[in-house]
């Protein structure tokens, strides 16, 4: 069977390079399914480092605003820690695959291109879509570069 191309499209530093890394990551893929089918999804690829501020601020939202402000993360974050903890490598924050704007998190630290592209495989395997081994062509972005900024682990 012949390797299904995917387009990655960022415009982070990993776009820039495969040496380049980032507590996470927007990424927009396209790829063709068939004849004149085309699947475009713009997945979050997320690290751990990032993971841990976003644990952080779910729960200093829980302490210091009210009820109304709070969005029910806190228990989904804290259960991809946990399956990272066992050496899961790969979690989705919405298990259903609702949007075509997943949050893909990454059991490691910081994002770069090779953890970006196994998390896509990973993703795109799971929802049925990917059959082969993909081949990745990266759009190199012209221009601006947006960098990702996590607040880190204390905040």
């Amino acid at each position: 069977m012949a390797k299904k191309t995917i387009k990655m499209i960022c415009f982070g530093p990993i776009a820039v390079g495969p040496q380049y890394q980032s507590p996470w990551e927007d990424v927009w893929i396209e790829c063709c399914l068939g004849k004149r089918k085309r699947l475009k999804e713009g997945p979050c690829i997320v690290g751990t480092y990032a993971l841990q501020s976003d644990i952080n601020i779910q729960k200093k939202i829980i302490e210091d605003y009210p009820p109304d402000w709070r969005d029910g993360n806190l228990n989904n974050l804290l259960r991809i820690k946990s399956e990272f903890s066992k050496g899961v490598r790969f979690a989705l924050l919405d298990l259903e695959m609702k949007t075509g704007t997943p949050d893909i998190f990454v059991n490691q630290e910081l994002i770069d291109r090779k953890a970006a592209e196994g998390a896509v495989a990973w993703y795109l395997e799971k929802k049925g879509v990917l059959k082969s081994e993909p081949r990745f062509s990266w759009r190199n972005p012209h221009g601006s570069i947006a960098c990702p900024v996590s607040l880190g682990g204390d905040i």
